[in-house]
């Protein structure tokens, strides 16, 4: 096929291959009634262009005449053809390269540094790879004492460098003999994003850039981003280079067999290192005084399962908590609940942190911390309800049931107007809510099932501005007449869920 041909039709890619068969067929001429109809319409129009021509005054020369009416006629059947619906139909058959993706793991565990705890075995593989050592070294001689400390120091990140830029090894030049191979990087899939780009070396430098520093692995999900992204593409292979602590959405074991593509995954880090992490630390933000309040510490460990640790509990600094923790041997991940009380008023760094052990391969991730305000006033809270429905009914009687941590205020609409006015009364004129001043003052709006024309715009305003500018809460209590359909297309419909 020649090249203008090829360009015209967008098919420079196939370009190379053998053409087996050229096909011309028009897609709204599939019965012979639909032919002669067109006939039918390309004899009407030659003939119409024909006769308005001769139809032309005298002026006009015989010779210009006929130019202008092939003219017409051309251009006419030119639109005639396309309403036809040409379709040129060219099979080719050639080979294509298949596509291959090695995905470089950057999340923060490839930071970890545990080659120095690796078996023999492996110490001299990741001492290849970091150029310590040739690739024929023997594993019964000891490194010097300097390439031990370069050992010690590498990182599992350091290590998959050396294994994409390794002359000896070659793994990417020997790939790009059969394949087209792209370099990616992944830790979130939402992060995945290519290491130079086509055919060309790796750039030291784009590898040397690299930080380990995602804030998850999600192993799974990213194989299945990838395979999306090549979409149209055959691909061949993907291979992982990462350590495989997949801890985030899809299971990789489950993806690998869902996507249908061969995966061949590289290992990194030492497979018996040991290691306690603290994942996460919960605890609400406020607290009251003299209060006890659940902490909860998820702790992640390998290496440990069935031994016994410290779990300490800090407060600006001073050990206030600590308990012993039997790692269970099943779960390599487990939830721990601790229960802290605080008898002075103030906001305190609250931490829980598991001592690092001699052998852990990482002892930055052995604690989390959280700020935590404690305070002794009381939650003002507002009830506004129409006709009174249980809901209410129990969550009004046990808000105040807690005098000693709860404020709380009521306005119902179908109450007696005189329960305002009693001592000590909790009720409020129920003639429609307080004004902005008064509003902002409580710290939780309940609204239940009361009617919207009960509020007015402005009140309607000031409860999205409590919400909004003030950093208030409204708890919306749903009921069978009027909340939520009957605040559509009202300002409280934008705190609806």
């Amino acid at each position: 096929m020649s090249w203008w041909l090829a360009k015209l039709l967008g098919m420079e890619r196939l370009e190379g291959g053998e053409v087996e068969s050229v096909r011309l067929s028009f897609a709204h001429l599939q019965t012979p009634y639909h032919v002669l109809a067109f006939l039918a319409a390309e004899a009407l129009l030659v003939w119409a262009v024909i006769f308005f021509y001769r139809r032309e005054p005298a002026y006009c020369p015989r010779r210009r005449k006929v130019a202008m009416a092939a003219a017409r006629i051309l251009g006419l059947n030119i639109l005639l053809l396309i309403l036809a619906g040409p379709v040129l139909e060219i099979v080719k058959s050639g080979t294509s390269r298949s596509k291959v993706a090695v995905l470089l793991d950057v999340s923060e565990s490839m930071s970890f540094r545990d080659a120095a705890a690796a078996g023999p075995e492996d110490r001299l593989r990741a001492a290849m790879l970091l150029g310590l050592t040739g690739t024929n070294a023997g594993g019964g001689s000891p490194l010097p004492p300097e390439r031990e400390r370069e050992l010690a120091g590498a990182s599992r990140l350091d290590l998959a460098r050396g294994l994409l830029r390794h002359k000896e090894i070659g793994l990417i030049e020997k790939l790009r003999e059969k394949y087209d191979v792209e370099v990616l990087t992944f830790a979130r899939a939402a992060d995945i994003a290519p290491v130079g780009s086509g055919d060309a070396p790796l750039p030291p430098e784009a590898l040397e850039r690299l930080k380990a520093d995602g804030k998850c692995t999600e192993l799974g999900r990213s194989l299945r981003a990838v395979v999306n992204r090549l979409k149209g593409q055959p691909v061949a292979a993907l291979i992982p280079v990462t350590d495989g602590g997949s801890n985030k959405d899809e299971d990789p074991i489950l993806v690998a067999g869902d996507i249908g593509v061969p995966i061949y995954p590289i290992g990194i880090g030492a497979p018996d290192a040991r290691d306690i992490q603290v994942v996460y630390m919960f605890a609400e933000d406020v607290m009251f005084v003299e209060d006890s309040a659940p902490v909860y510490v998820r702790l992640r460990h390998r290496g440990y399962g069935g031994e016994t640790v410290s779990l300490v509990v800090k407060r600006d600094g001073e050990t206030i908590q600590e308990r012993r923790i039997r790692l269970s041997e099943v779960s390599p991940e487990e939830t721990v609940e601790v229960r802290i009380s605080q008898k002075e008023k103030g906001t305190f760094e609250f931490r829980a942190e598991v001592p690092a052990r001699p052998d852990e391969i990482n002892a930055d991730n052995n604690w989390k911390s959280q700020k935590i305000r404690v305070t002794d006033e009381k939650l003002r809270v507002l009830m506004v309800e129409g006709d009174p429905g249980w809901e209410f009914r129990f969550m009004k009687a046990a808000l105040m049931r807690d005098r000693k941590r709860m404020d709380v205020k009521v306005i119902q609409r179908s109450a007696d107007p005189d329960l305002a006015g009693r001592p000590g009364s909790e009720y409020l004129p129920n003639r429609g809510i307080p004004p902005r001043e008064q509003l902002f003052k409580f710290d939780v709006i309940v609204i239940g099932n009361v009617k919207s024309d009960f509020f007015t715009k402005k009140d309607m305003e000031n409860i999205v501005r409590f919400v909004q500018e003030e950093g208030g809460a409204v708890w919306i209590v749903a009921g069978p007449n009027h909340m939520p359909d009957g605040y559509k297309d009202t300002e409280i419909e934008r705190l609806i869920p």
